[in-house]
Parts: structure tokens; sequence; C-alpha cells
């Protein structure tokens, strides 16, 4: 069984998360942001490949993704916990997406 990590947010809604990704959701992910990217190659070889054209749209494709591997229950329900997440306020969400971002990518600095 996978390892979770229960959390208390600031509303006092109870939260179960998985603790890492697996490498099969990092595939995932990372298929959602190479798929968003828009590369111009350069017939340099000293210069590297320019990115452009990103959508802002994969940010939330990215998050969305990366939320419903992690959260795995919201005050016990597990059928669509991302959605009973979704429908508390902000802060809630807000808090959740931090720790979750934390796991997900340990080296990013916290705001």
């Amino acid at each position: 069984m996978r390892e979770t990590k229960e959390l208390l947010t600031p509303g006092g809604h109870k939260v179960v998360i998985h603790t890492y990704l697996t490498g099969r959701e990092k595939s995932a992910i990372d298929g959602a942001i190479t798929s968003a990217l828009k590369l111009t190659p350069s017939l340099n070889p000293a210069e590297k490949a320019k990115a452009s054209e990103v959508s802002g749209a994969f940010y939330a494709e990215v998050e969305q993704k990366m939320m419903q591997y992690m959260v795995v229950s919201v005050d016990g329900e597990t059928t669509s916990p991302l959605d009973t997440l979704l429908d508390l306020p902000s802060p809630e969400y807000d808090f959740v997406k931090k720790e979750v971002d934390s796991i997900v990518n340990p080296t990013m600095p916290t705001k």
C-alpha cells in the first residue's frame, strides 16, 4: 500500500495525500509539460533550442493532474476527492496545494 500523509486544513478539513508521485504519474505530468512546449531548434550546436508559445492553459492542466494524483481523500470522500477539495474555500485548496508542491517539487522555494 502506498504511503499517505494526513493534513488538517486551516478550516478543519481532513485531507489525505500521497507522500510521493509514482514513476507513471511523474511521466504523465512530464508528458503534459513537453506536449505544451513549442521548441525552435538551433542550427548552431553551441546554442540551445528555444521554447516559445507556451500556453497558460498548460499550467492549469499540469496542476490538475498533479492534484488528481496526489489527493486521496477529503473528509473521507474518496470517489472524487479533488472535486470535493475544489468546492471548499480557496484558502483550503491553496493550503493543500502548497503541501503537494513541497512533495512533488521539493527544491521549489516556498512562497
